[in-house]
């Protein structure tokens, strides 16, 4: 499959389940179409490069209409699943409202295991079994959560997201499941403050007590 580009579309994140014994990886980019796409590949024995006609689709998600707000990242976490940040599809203020609705996966933190076919969903997934919710959930009402770390004393994931026109950008701590801004309750490294013109990044790069 080939990558869209320009804007906040692109190849967004690769994630390494173990990359010394495992010889899968797993991609995150936009498509031709703008659709978010999460790729499997196996490396080649011995090489840096992914085998031929290794490539696994583990998921497909309509990203079409706007080109912002793709979120971007891929990470394993210290329970061995894979978590991928979703962003709310785009455009101004939520159009979509996908944030806080359950049966997308647009504007969540999502949990698999991605060994199934396409892939598995834990057993501890907090709407695993809820009528209505997609399974592979783990958090929802987020903006664009483009970056997150993992809590080296509590595996608590924590978020940088942006907020709506005129507000600034946060970092949030997963609690219950829903999102709650913890800006202050916690020493966060690396945090880097960067002011725009159009408002104000910021990245989460690492976490510690």
């Amino acid at each position: 499959p080939k990558v869209s580009c320009c804007g906040e579309r692109g190849l967004l994140s690769i994630a390494f389940p173990d990359f010394k014994r495992d010889r899968r990886f797993y991609v995150y980019f936009t498509d031709n179409q703008g659709d978010i796409r999460v790729v499997e590949y196996r490396r080649k024995r011995g090489k840096l490069r992914p085998a031929p006609g290794s490539a696994r689709n583990v998921l497909e998600i309509d990203h079409s209409r706007f080109a912002n707000h793709n979120g971007g990242q891929l990470q394993f976490g210290p329970d061995g699943y894979l978590y991928m940040g979703l962003g709310d599809g785009g455009g101004s203020g939520d159009p979509f409202d996908a944030g806080q609705d359950l049966g997308t996966h647009l504007g969540k933190l999502l949990r698999i295991d991605p060994a199934g076919r396409p892939y598995r969903v834990p057993r501890s997934n907090p709407f695993r079994g809820r009528r209505g919710a997609r399974p592979a959930i783990y958090s929802f009402g987020l903006r664009n959560p483009w970056r997150f770390s993992f809590d080296r004393e509590t595996d608590d994931p924590w978020i940088g997201d942006v907020r709506f026109p005129g507000l600034l950008g946060g970092i949030e701590l997963v609690a219950n499941r829903d999102t709650k801004e913890v800006l202050g309750k916690k020493q966060i490294a690396a945090v880097k403050d960067a002011l725009h013109a159009d408002g104000m990044l910021i990245t989460v790069s690492g976490l510690y007590g």
